[in-house]
């Protein structure tokens, strides 16, 4: 069963921090690996960036702060992975050893600060089992809304032996997923949704596929 929540709202008190240096990492210089809030503002790209360990909890608390999130009473257990690729988007998954999880959508502003820009749950699904190491999976994928004009997303669980996650669509486009406690997530700015997500291991090689 799936629900959705509005949030978008007043900013939470914590997201002033993040207004200086601090944002995300990945892409910057070895002794300096966060980069600034126009990067994460700026355009979307196709490998997501690194948030830092501030940032990450900002972001957690933004979507816990959520009135409708706690009038709804949904299952915000576990952080499990947070999205970051440019246009000011950041997407949230909270989600635990099941298929049971609530995404939520975090929108930067000029100065840093987080607002809440929506979501939705899922509180069961009849696969709710712990997955082989090499298990993959799509949970939810689509169309959204947002500041950005016509996008998509996908979401969904892997195996422990799994090391990172990719979509590569019909189109020839590859996209790199963010990746954490065995859920991944992406999104791009377009309709497209002809693709297959693979998983690979810590050595580089392919051991799972599903085509959506």
């Amino acid at each position: 069963m799936m629900h959705r929540f509005g949030m978008r709202g007043p900013r939470s008190p914590l997201l002033g921090l993040l207004a200086g240096a601090l944002l995300v990492g990945g892409c910057g210089p070895a002794a300096d690996p966060y980069a600034t809030v126009a990067q994460v503002r700026g355009p979307w790209r196709s490998e997501p960036l690194a948030l830092s360990p501030a940032a990450q909890e900002a972001a957690e608390a933004a979507c816990k702060d959520s009135r409708a999130a706690l009038v709804n009473g949904l299952p915000l257990e576990q952080l499990a992975v947070i999205d970051a690729r440019g246009t000011g988007r950041i997407t949230v998954i909270f989600g635990g050893a099941g298929a049971a999880f609530t995404r939520c959508e975090l929108r930067m502003t000029a100065e840093g600060g987080l607002e809440q820009a929506g979501g939705w749950t899922r509180r069961s699904a009849g696969d709710n089992l712990l997955l082989p190491p090499d298990g993959l999976t799509i949970e939810s994928g689509g169309g959204m809304l947002g500041g950005e004009g016509l996008a998509s997303n996908a979401s969904g669980r892997f195996g422990g032996a799994v090391n990172s996650v990719r979509f590569v669509f019909a189109s020839g486009t590859v996209i790199q997923a963010s990746v954490g406690l065995g859920w991944y997530t992406a999104w791009w700015p377009t309709d497209e949704m002809d693709f297959v997500v693979e998983a690979y291991d810590r050595a580089g090689q392919k051991i799972a596929e599903v085509e959506r």
